[in-house]
């Protein structure tokens, strides 16, 4: 049996979509199949037959830190870095942290596709906020020379990999721009459980598992005439603007069994509507090949989607 077989059995469907009879799954951020991983799971179970279903307290007297301490550890380890803290979501953490960090007249700037989560913690943080068009650096450059007035403290906010569109923040040239004005930089990124930790240090092949099927599912479509947006990663949207088709083309491939995270306004802006599809590690190439063709099928059958939103 192959690796790729290994990983894709280990990581096999959850109950929900298992019982929607769905065949494949692309609207998890489960990238590298680890939620139904045997392991990850077993180490969950243990962990809540010793400690229960939470801590019961603050991180500071609460039974049971000792495994997020390490997890804290482990991190900080595997990433390089001096120090690590853990929360109990992303959301949690940039409404925790952002309003630690800057405060009444102090200034953070937001790129306009961050995730929803550091625009509140910039809001509940009391200090002006201003935001700039995605990924557009000289308006980036623009308002960091209006904020930095060398008084107060001015905190760029950008998502590490956009959610939406699958592009990845352009870090060195915000780097540059916030050292040249005194500004900080705060990058939201995820993490990993300790068991989860382990499972990718032992198995470094899931990544590689990861980008050859996000290549697949990115490549298979667009060579279907779909657009694919600016897509680095994983995630991989489908653009048709019109939330009317996105909403129809979810409801066509999930009726075939594919499903799709379906994204129309207030999540995304107006004329940006979209499908988001999330490659994993657990995929197998056949199911890969399956999903697209059973999204550019469908496309075909929706006047105005696909090759036609293209132009728009």
């Amino acid at each position: 049996m192959t690796t790729e077989r290994q990983v894709s059995r280990k990581a096999a469907r959850s109950p929900i979509v298992a019982a929607a009879a769905v065949t494949v799954d692309l609207s998890s951020n489960d990238y590298l199949g680890l939620r139904n991983d045997p392991r990850v799971r077993a180490a969950a179970i243990r962990a809540i037959e010793r400690y229960g279903v939470g801590s019961g307290g603050a991180r500071d007297v609460a039974v049971g830190m000792g495994l997020v301490h390490e997890l804290e550890q482990r991190l900080a380890l595997y990433k390089g870095v001096p120090i690590v803290r853990v929360t109990q979501s992303g959301y949690a953490a940039n409404i925790g942290i952002i309003p630690v960090l800057v405060a009444g007249d102090d200034v953070v700037i937001l790129d306009r596709q961050s995730h929803r989560s550091s625009a509140d913690g910039a809001t509940l943080s009391g200090a002006r906020v201003l935001t700039y068009p995605h990924a557009d650096m000289a308006a980036l450059a623009e308002a960091v020379h209006f904020a930095a007035d060398g008084k107060h403290r001015v905190l760029i906010v950008t998502d590490g990999v956009f959610g939406m569109s699958g592009d990845i923040a352009p870090l060195p040239r915000i780097v540059e721009i916030a050292e040249a004005a005194g500004a900080e930089v705060m990058v939201h990124l995820a993490s990993a459980c300790l068991a989860a930790l382990d499972v990718i240090e032992a198995e470094p092949e899931r990544n590689d598992l990861l980008w050859a099927n996000r290549h697949r599912l990115a490549d298979g479509l667009a060579s279907a005439g779909i657009d694919i947006g600016p897509s680095q990663t994983p995630i991989v949207p489908v653009i048709l603007r019109d939330p009317a088709l996105a909403l129809e083309l979810g409801r066509r491939i999930r009726a075939r069994g594919v499903i799709a995270g379906i994204l129309v306004p207030p999540k995304v802006a107006p004329h940006e509507a979209r499908l988001r599809l999330i490659a994993s590690a657990a995929h197998s190439p056949a199911e890969i090949d399956f999903a697209v063709s059973v999204i550019a099928d469908a496309s075909r059958s929706i006047d105005g989607t696909a090759d036609r939103s293209a132009r728009v």
